[in-house]
């Protein structure tokens, strides 16, 4: 049988509402109350980021989860930097979490117009970078950011990028609705066709909430 593993982001996604606050002290509350819950990963942050995250992570790291891999987030590696430069991918790497989320673009216009790089570039942006922190044996997991978008406008573009991640050594690959815009039949169908092309690869999904179906999207994805 296959299991749902579920991975709460409340720590860094949820934390990011307008008006929405939580100090280091608040975050590893919560990420004691999820752990209890029997959730299986918490995303605690952005340490190369947000200060405030970096400290939850000092504390956290400290603390012992009896049901919860604690993972920290980032980005891929800046252009301009390698992996072994890059101030994110470094204090993720130094976080003390064993586990680390990279988010890349899989959207070939987010890459071309927003980060400027070609997408041979942007392929090995992304494999580099789960690599660097694979290296240092963390487990890691890459958010497709923007990915049914992206798979829409291009879909050996969207493909490529996550093999590329795999290919780093991410151990999942996560299908993000990041515009929130999709809807259930469509996650579905290109759900089905991630999961064909890598059936050796933990699948995932996090969907945004801005077309109020976020719910029947996961499901949706589930099902797929």
């Amino acid at each position: 049988m296959n299991q749902i593993f579920v991975f709460d982001t409340t720590l860094r996604d949820g934390t990011q509402m307008e008006g929405f606050s939580l100090s280091p002290l608040d975050k590893l509350a919560v990420a004691k109350r999820l752990d209890n819950f029997g959730v299986h990963y918490i995303e605690g942050g952005w340490p190369g980021s947000n200060p405030r995250d970096r400290e939850f992570f000092e504390l956290a790291t400290k603390e012992v989860f009896q049901n919860a891999l604690l993972m920290a987030f980032c980005a891929t590696h800046h252009k301009k930097f390698t992996p072994e430069e890059d101030p994110n991918l470094k204090a993720t790497r130094e976080s003390g979490a064993k586990g680390a989320v990279v988010f890349g673009k899989t959207w070939k216009f987010h890459a071309t117009d927003m980060l400027g790089v070609t997408p041979m570039e942007n392929f090995k942006i992304i494999e580099e970078s789960v690599k660097f922190l694979k290296d240092a044996g963390m487990r890691v997991f890459f958010d497709a950011e923007h990915f049914f978008n992206g798979f829409e406008d291009d879909e050996n573009f969207a493909f490529e990028c996550l093999h590329c991640a795999i290919k780093g050594g991410a151990e999942n690959i996560t299908l993000c609705d990041t515009n929130g815009g999709m809807l259930p039949e469509k996650i579905y169908e290109i759900t089905k066709k991630v999961v064909e092309k890598f059936p050796n690869v933990s699948v995932g999904i996090h969907a945004h909430n801005d077309g109020d179906v976020a719910v029947a999207n996961s499901l949706s994805a589930v099902r797929a």
